[in-house]
């Protein structure tokens, strides 16, 4: 649902914080953004977990069936680092929630200032991640296209 200003809703205030809708708004934005970043925590705390788990346990049972693939401590680095990677994004929403929460009930255009540039954040984090993402996928289809034409 689009909310459609007109002028008839201006008041002698220019403060942004003082329209209603805007703070149900920004309400609703802020119960999102702290879930969110919750969420992303708690999967951090997994993915440094499952990080441990393969490091200490894995190695036992790979060696008890004989199985050598990609090591163990191998694995476990790279749930710390998909731990790290995804740590700073929860980090951004959860900030913002805070900042979003001091902007409604205090009137604090700072704060307002503050959780938007931990949106700022966030979305430019996410989109740098994404054009890395592209960059990889299109090298890794690049590469089947080589070792597909290199069989003919």
């Amino acid at each position: 649902m689009e909310y459609e200003y007109s002028d008839s809703q201006e008041n002698s205030n220019p403060n942004l914080l003082d329209k209603r809708y805007v703070k149900e708004l920004l309400n609703e934005t802020r119960k999102w953004t702290r879930f969110l970043g919750i969420v992303g925590y708690v999967g951090c705390a997994l993915l440094v977990l499952f990080g441990l788990a393969f490091m200490a346990f894995m190695d036992e049972m790979g060696s008890a069936f004989g199985e050598r693939g990609l090591p163990t401590i191998l694995l476990g680095i790279i749930y710390f680092v998909m731990a790290a990677v995804y740590y700073f994004p929860s980090d951004y929403l959860y900030k913002s929630s805070q900042y979003f929460k001091a902007a409604l009930h205090q009137s604090d255009e700072q704060a307002l200032i503050n959780a938007l540039e931990k949106q700022k954040s966030f979305y430019r984090y996410f989109g740098i991640l994404v054009a890395i993402l592209l960059g990889i996928y299109a090298l890794i289809f690049l590469g089947g296209i080589a070792a597909g034409l290199s069989a003919l």
